[in-house]
């Protein structure tokens, strides 16, 4: 009896393709399996490994990519009304150069053409996904590659519709050259747009399924323009490789913000309601804040912070100012979900004002006030712990997902430190702080100092915080050398005209940096430097009361009298 083909496995039968596909499937799995457990032996390390040196590198390229691209095709020009213009100008000369120049120099220019929609198309990407990446609390505009005015979607626009003109004439110079098509007898002047249009069918969706149905779909009859010699193959390749990028490039957008939208990270709509000046819309933004702040969404109690302390700025850098009832719910919000240093300095910052003014302070802000103070020593201490330790579960999930060497990936550190800070303080850990520590060094390699000098001071800064933190209640000498150099290393690429109020704070922090060191090993040097960068931060601050008082403690000790 003859063997049933079904079960014969050294055939392409049903049975022998199960196997073939199991054997594949399974040697991919154990290529997964032996890459976990690779990354699990691997050596913990601050210091950024192979992968993210090369990621951040290529990143860079990319960000000059994006500076000279935009300088060429004018999307680099900050005003909307000047972007366009000059992009329609450079458009015009390429397309000119195309039509009046000899061949070749005619398809050189036409290239640059392909080339400038690519860099508008890149350009378009890079600063939206960097408006997309700032925190919607953050209290200042985003920080761009190319700091510019409004959206590029009419410069996208424009891109688009060039396309649609410089393939046709790349493919009319070729046949003019005798180097493109064979055209029908009855072909006319839309022959070759005609061209690109079924082109452009074949590639609506990316993957090439037309010739799955070619001999039902009949491109080749639609067409005037048929045969294409070697040349003309070429630029058809480079155009369906241009237009498969850009539609590659707006899926990418697309389910970026379809993303952000499900996971409710997308604020825009809540920060644009906040920055308008119609005041109904404060409070209701405020209670969805609320509600994703809640849910461990670190741009969401950001930007609460900001409107409790009344820092918002808008787009165009003008300050939106609250009221002292939006203020009162913002800081009541925040105290809701544990946050509530936040929450007490708005509030005795509210009493200030009022105080000051002549007036009363707001209805319930004496017992809101209390209730918290009395919270944060301790009386629902267990709580806010456990809302902290629930906040960094959720921020490093958060940070996995993103990966190594994205800006978001170095924002969820920063917001980890933050949240370690402030558990350490709360339990007396010294291991959350040495945390913290990390966490901070780790994001430095987002914000260079070479390109972004300020956040990488704003970042050596943090470390000497958390450090001088950790060397004070450890009492380890050790730890505060390593504040003060954190400090040191800030303050030397720190501006003080451009920067004084953060100049001025680092000041502050490495005079308390030094008064500890010089109380642990006893030195009069460190109280000397002490007092010395005490009296530079009053040089730019003199309205700060705390800093007079420990200039004056300083100089008690050094037994110098006051001042």
């Amino acid at each position: 009896m003859d063997a049933n083909p079904f079960l014969e496995f050294r055939l392409p039968t049903p049975l022998g393709t199960l196997i073939a596909s199991l054997i594949v499937f399974g040697g991919v799995m154990a290529l997964v399996v032996l890459a976990g457990i690779l990354l699990r032996l691997a050596p913990e390390s601050t210091r950024p490994g192979f992968g993210t040196r090369l990621l951040l590198a290529i990143r860079a390229a990319d960000r000059a990519l994006v500076r000279g691209g935009s300088l060429l095709t004018g999307t680099s020009l900050r005003e909307p009304w000047q972007r366009v213009p000059r992009l329609l100008l450079t458009f015009a000369l390429l397309t000119t150069g195309g039509i009046a120049l000899p061949f070749p120099w005619a398809m050189a220019s036409l290239t640059l053409g392909l080339a400038a929609i690519l860099l508008v198309f890149r350009h378009w990407s890079r600063d939206e996904t960097e408006r997309a990446a700032t925190p919607a609390g953050s209290a200042e505009p985003p920080r761009l590659t190319v700091p510019i005015e409004g959206d590029l979607t009419v410069e996208m626009a424009l891109a688009c519709g060039y396309l649609l003109v410089v393939v046709p004439l790349a493919f009319a110079r070729l046949h003019a050259a005798e180097m493109g098509f064979e055209l029908s007898p009855s072909a006319g002047p839309f022959a070759f747009v005609f061209y690109m249009v079924i082109e452009l069918l074949k590639l609506g969706t990316v993957v090439d399924y037309y010739d799955l149905f070619a001999d039902q779909i009949a491109f080749g009859q639609l067409a005037q323009a048929h045969h294409p010699s070697e040349v003309a193959k070429y630029v058809t390749l480079g155009f369906r490789a241009v237009f498969d990028l850009i539609i590659l490039t707006a899926l990418k957008r697309m389910f970026e913000i379809a993303g952000r939208i499900t996971r409710g990270l997308d604020l825009r709509e809540l920060r644009l309601a906040l920055e308008s000046d119609a005041e109904d819309d404060d409070l209701p933004a405020l209670a969805k804040l609320k509600g994703l702040a809640a849910a461990g969404h670190a741009e969401a109690l950001a930007l609460l912070q900001v409107v409790a302390l009344d820092e918002l700025r808008r787009g165009d850098g003008r300050r939106r100012l609250f009221g002292s009832e939006v203020r009162m719910a913002a800081a009541q919000a925040l105290a809701d979900i544990g946050q509530l240093e936040t929450a007490i300095v708005t509030w005795q910052q509210l009493k200030q004002e009022a105080a000051n003014q002549g007036g009363e302070p707001p209805t319930g802000l004496a017992e809101s006030l209390t209730k918290a103070q009395r919270a944060q020593r301790g009386e629902t201490g267990e709580r806010r712990r456990q809302d902290l330790e629930a906040q960094l579960q959720v921020l490093r999930q958060e940070i996995g997902a993103l990966g190594m060497g994205t800006e978001a990936w170095g924002l969820r550190l920063r917001e980890a430190a933050r949240v370690l800070r402030s558990l350490a303080g709360l339990t007396g850990t010294h291991a959350l702080l040495a945390e913290a520590a990390s966490d901070l060094r780790q994001a430095e390699a987002i914000w260079p100092r070479e390109t972004q000098p300020q956040q990488w001071a704003q970042l050596r800064r943090g470390q000497g915080q958390v450090l001088s933190r950790l060397g004070l209640r450890s009492k380890d000498a050790a730890q505060l050398d390593l504040a003060i150099n954190a400090y040191q290393d800030a303050l030397k690429v720190l501006d003080r005209k451009a920067e004084e109020t953060l100049w001025s704070g680092t000041q502050y922090d490495l005079a308390q940096a030094l008064r500890y060191r010089a109380r642990l090993r006893q030195d009069g040097a460190d109280l000397k430097a002490a007092l010395a960068a005490v009296r530079r931060a009053l040089s730019a601050r003199p309205d700060m009361a705390s800093w007079r008082t420990l200039r004056d403690q300083l100089a008690t000790e050094l037994g110098q009298g006051r001042g």
